[in-house]
């Protein structure tokens, strides 16, 4: 009988771990950073190295997506090549429409809100680097607007506050690290991340700082490099 309930809980929950290993973390990572680089086309008054770091992560098509995974993807491709960088400014139906694909691509993968501890450590680390991506867009989003308010979409108005949100990240990376305590590589990358994590969370999370937009972004993209070594 205790072999039968196993084996039911096995065929009950063997989707939801397949799910959890095979979570394509790092795809999301891509589409939110490509989100990352237009916005700071728009605030860079036509960056072309903004616009050309969109257009490569873009490009970078996943391969063996789902039908309407892939569809959502093309979508944010052929968004990113609209935008003009030599205009000086990002159009905001083009942030809806881009963070509108964006939904659809993470609600055609499955379930991307799998809670963090349902995760094995190496798969909730790259959860959290995705997070780090979306965190890092809220953040030039506000602090680049005339308002503070950001862009809104429905994508951001999904999220929690910026201040809650980085202290969510921050206990999340504390717990990945404790998670991974018995890796000697790990723990030697993960110290450095959290010492540069720990220098740019408070003006992430202030919502009155908005003047440190590139320090920001240029350490968000050195932990993503130390991370993905």
């Amino acid at each position: 009988m205790f072999s039968r309930l196993l084996l039911a809980a096995s065929l009950i929950f063997s989707p939801l771990l397949a799910q959890a290993a095979d979570y394509p973390w790092n795809t999301l990572r891509e589409g939110f950073a490509a989100r990352n680089q237009l916005l700071l086309v728009g605030y860079q008054e036509g960056d072309r190295e903004a616009y050309n770091l969109a257009v490569e992560r873009v490009n970078r098509t996943p391969a063996g997506l789902p039908a309407e995974a892939q569809a959502a993807w093309q979508k944010m491709k052929e968004l990113t090549l609209t935008v003009d960088p030599a205009a000086g400014y990002l159009e905001l139906y083009t942030v809806i429409d881009f963070d509108a694909a964006l939904q659809a691509y993470r609600s055609a993968l499955g379930n991307a809100d799998m809670a963090p501890d349902s995760l094995a450590p190496a798969q909730r680390l790259q959860r959290w680097q995705a997070q780090l991506e979306l965190l890092t867009g809220q953040y030039i989003a506000r602090a680049t607007s005339a308002s503070g308010d950001g862009y809104r979409t429905a994508l951001s108005d999904s999220l929690p506050p910026l201040n809650q949100f980085t202290e969510e990240m921050d206990t999340e990376l504390k717990a990945i690290s404790q998670a991974l305590a018995g890796d000697a590589s790990m723990q030697g990358k993960l110290k450095s991340v959290a010492q540069q994590w720990a220098y740019v969370k408070k003006p992430i999370g202030d919502l009155n700082a908005r003047s440190v937009v590139f320090v920001v972004t240029r350490v968000v993209d050195k932990i993503q490099r130390d991370l993905s070594q």
